[in-house]
């Protein structure tokens, strides 16, 4: 082998030598943006996993639309929870005011926008006990009312004033002559 084919060989050796070192480092440097743009996304939602709590005054849960189909929130009596129709009525809540827990039920109909329905049932446990109230055109027609008494649990069934009409036990019981 003579000194130029020596040298010809040498050179081509070291330009195959500096094109393998740039496909490495491009490799690697594709790699790691791979990894990276793979990572970064993954340690977001590992850390939106880890949260332990969301706090805020109110959350609205919106349609497709953007309106504002779920309310959960907190009013000067205590907390709410609002379900809403397509109109923005309010159809259905669950509230506490005071130390009472109440659930209503509203119909479609309500007299101005943003306004609930009109009261069709209501629900409501007390500290003296358990009510269901029906409403005719957002009135109360009566209700039927769990309470406890002496006996153990009484059934009231009460009108419109809250007189009651008929209970089991009746209150008579128990008395002699």
């Amino acid at each position: 082998m003579t000194d130029q084919s020596m040298n010809d060989r040498l050179l081509e050796l070291e330009r195959q030598n500096r094109r393998l070192r740039i496909l490495v480092t491009a490799f690697a440097l594709v790699t790691c943006i791979a990894a990276a743009l793979h990572v970064v996304p993954a340690m977001r939602i590992a850390e939106a996993e880890t949260a332990k709590s969301v706090e805020a005054e109110q959350f609205v849960v919106r349609d497709s639309r953007g309106n504002g189909r779920v309310f959960i929130g907190v009013t000067a009596d205590g907390p709410l929870f609002e379900f809403r129709d397509t109109r923005g009525k309010t159809r259905l809540s669950l509230a506490m005011e005071k130390d009472d827990v109440l659930l209503s039920v509203y119909d479609s109909r309500a007299m101005a926008a943003d306004s609930r329905g009109r009261l069709q049932a209501r629900v409501a446990a007390t500290r003296t006990g358990v009510s269901v109230g029906a409403y005719d055109a957002g009135t109360l027609a009566g209700s039927v009312v769990v309470k406890p008494a002496k006996s153990g649990t009484m059934l009231v069934i009460e009108d419109a004033g809250g007189k009651a009409v008929w209970s089991a036990p009746p209150p008579e019981e128990g008395k002699t002559k």
